[in-house]
Parts: C-alpha cells; structure tokens; sequence
C-alpha cells in the first residue's frame, strides 16, 4: 500500500492507527466472506438450532433481495428469518443488539449475528486520504438465551448517530465484485487533517444501574 500510494507506514498509522488491510479476492463477493466467517462460528459453537440471522454490511451482493437469505440458504438455514442492517461502520454492535433484542422478545432463542464488507473497492485507488481507512473482511457470533452472570454475557449496548455529519463520507457500491464496463463507484470523505491533534473525539463513560443507563463521566473527554 505504502508503494502505491507514494507515502509511509509512519504517515498511514499515525493519522489513523491502522497497521494492516485485508483485500478480498477479485471473485470474492459480501456473502462469500459473511458465508466463511458464520461455517467457522457454527463450527466452533455446535448449536442445535439457528432461528434467525442478521447480517449487517454497508456493501450488500444488491439492493434486492437482501444479502442475509442468500447467506442463510447457503449455511443450510433455508426458511430461517434473515435479513440485511446497513449502519456503515457500527453495524455489528446495531446487530448484537437486534438479535439481542430479537432473544429478549422471545421470538428467536438463538442469533446468528455477522458483520460483512467489501470496502476496499470504493475509493479511487490512488486516493491515499480514503484508500487505508477500508479493507474487507467478515466475522460473526452466536448468541444464545442464557443469565446475565454467564461468562460472555452480552450486556447493554449504547448506541446513537449524527446525521448531521452524513456528507463527510458517502458511497454507493454493490458487494460483488466490480464487472467489466460497471465502472468505479463514487466516494465522498473528508480529508484526514495534518496532524491527529486536529480531530477531536468526544467518549461518555455509562453505567447500567437498576433505574437504567446514568451517566458516569466527570464531563466530556476529548
């Protein structure tokens, strides 16, 4: 990467403390990577049932239908409710707690939960202020009805958004593979700054007590 975009490491890592990409292969689509990554969770938890599945991913294999059917027919879950969550890049906690809150309802006893993307392909690759911030990849969880004192209790998930800010990245992109005469599809982002201290993060700490969520941080930390 640092050969053809004409920069360092040095310069990718400290503007944004990443220190390595997955690149999917050229035939590789969405469901390909969300289809590999949910055999090895099945495989590792054994579950005697999967009775729904969510798929969150920004770059679906098309518009309609859905990626998470194709997904779950594939994994041999024909019939089981599935469908896709498109949140950019907090869709897997949007997810956990769709199928948390799917298990809490009582209309699934277990989730299988996948977070998948193919981001690589959607800046202009000479484009070095986008082209570090996405890569591909997929991974993927089992949840399950259990106590919350189990070892690996899924706890509270806080969430939010700011649609004030949805012209500083946007994209258009399918999850397959780019086919001949397609063409590339457009990115917007905001360029990084010139130096780290020139952005400025806002992190609230929460707790869970038994009125609900309170906040515990001594004012924003930035």
């Amino acid at each position: 990467m640092t050969a053809l975009l004409d920069t360092t490491e040095e310069w990718i890592r400290s503007r944004t403390g990443i220190m390595r990409r997955r690149i999917a292969g050229a035939d590789q689509s969405t469901a390909d990577l969300a289809v590999r990554a949910a055999t090895r969770t099945l495989t590792s938890s054994e579950p005697e049932h999967v009775e729904a599945l969510v798929v969150a991913t920004t770059t679906p294999d098309r518009c309609c239908p859905a990626t998470a059917p194709a997904v779950a027919t594939r994994l041999g879950l024909t019939g089981t409710p599935a469908y896709d969550l498109a949140v950019g890049c907090t869709g897997f906690l949007y997810a956990l707690a769709t199928g948390a809150g799917l298990i809490a309802a009582g209309t699934a006893r277990t989730v299988l939960v996948i977070g998948a993307d193919r981001l690589a392909s959607l800046p202009h690759p000479d484009d070095r202020t986008t082209v570090p911030l996405f890569g591909d990849g997929a991974g993927a969880v089992l949840l399950r009805r259990g106590s919350t004192d189990e070892p690996g209790a899924l706890g509270p998930v806080v969430l939010g958004s700011a649609g004030t800010g949805a012209d500083l990245i946007r994209a258009e992109h399918p999850g397959r593979p780019l086919r001949p005469g397609l063409g590339r599809p457009h990115l917007g982002c905001c360029p990084f700054p010139s130096s780290p201290k020139g952005r400025v993060f806002t992190t609230r700490r929460f707790g869970l007590g038994a009125d609900g969520y309170t906040d515990t941080s001594q004012g924003d930390r930035q």
